[in-house]
């Protein structure tokens, strides 16, 4: 999920992959 917080983050929707942990 690592990989993908860094891909969700520069878009904005960084809730969409992990909404349990935010």
């Amino acid at each position: 999920s690592y990989n993908t917080n860094k891909l969700i983050f520069g878009t904005g929707t960084r809730l969409q992959v992990f909404p349990s942990k935010y």
